[in-house]
């Protein structure tokens, strides 16, 4: 499961792929959504045999039944960047993965605590819940308890990291963490001459702020960017508060070669 050492809030793909509305409306391969191609990509190999299970998991529908819950629950992290979207395609992410694990009895995976939380909210309702397990065409149950054991404790944490592993694997950033890390602010000096000043927690992915570099059209596509913090290249896979980067700090953003 993840802890408080490795945070992250808003993993970059969510910023550039949610629409304001939650849903990915288009693609030729998907008819009427509009979805990344490298995210597209990412389900097609967790679900290989099941395009309306992804077309169902994008769908308004499955957004709609989902979006109470996570607005609820991103209420409490507004601060954090958090919002309801991000929230829904974690566990849209979840699902899958308990699809290509073919986590039938709930003994093979763990979800963490915003996944958990929304994955108990879609099995309370049995009409929705009935639907997700025909679209997905698999059983799919929801482990309530687990006991104290020692035992049950090292399952829990084992099915937590497996999870966590297939999730960084195929979605090449870690998922959301509820435990918010300290809020500082940064300066992003660009070789194009740019300063952008931009608020974030310590518990950011390097990833996640290249793809919020994006938003503010610095003009470098997020594979060619790299970023540096005095001699150092921080990698995508780490964390702004792994650097022990302060409030105020600045950062070199160049196009790798």
């Amino acid at each position: 499961m993840a802890s408080s050492t490795s945070v992250q809030q808003v993993p970059a793909k969510r910023r550039r792929l949610c629409q304001e509305d939650g849903v990915m409306p288009g693609t030729a391969d998907i008819p009427n959504y509009n979805i990344d191609e490298e995210l597209l990509k990412a389900y097609k190999l967790l679900m290989p045999n099941n395009r309306n299970g992804i077309h169902f998991l994008m769908s308004e529908e499955f957004h709609k039944e989902m979006f109470k819950q996570a607005k609820d629950i991103a209420l409490d992290y507004t601060d954090y960047g958090i919002e309801a979207k991000y929230i829904i395609e974690d566990f849209r992410r979840f699902l899958a993965i308990k699809v290509f694990t073919a986590d039938t009895n709930a003994d093979k995976i763990e979800p963490n605590l915003f996944m958990d939380t929304l994955w108990r909210a879609a099995t309370d309702n049995a009409t929705f819940y009935n639907i997700l397990q025909e679209r997905l065409d698999m059983v799919l149950r929801r482990r309530d308890s687990f006991g104290g054991s020692a035992a049950a404790l090292n399952a829990l944490y084992k099915g937590g990291a497996v999870m966590e592993a297939i999730y960084k694997i195929h979605f090449n950033e870690k998922p959301l963490d509820p435990v918010p890390g300290p809020k500082i602010t940064l300066r992003v000096d660009t070789v194009l001459g740019e300063s952008i000043v931009i608020p974030i927690t310590t518990g950011w992915s390097v990833a996640r702020l290249k793809w919020k570099l994006i938003e503010n059209a610095t003009g470098i596509e997020r594979n060619s960017m790299r970023l540096k913090f005095g001699n150092l290249t921080m990698d995508d896979n780490s964390y702004v508060g792994d650097y022990s980067i302060g409030d105020e700090a600045v950062l070199l953003l160049d196009r790798r070669w």
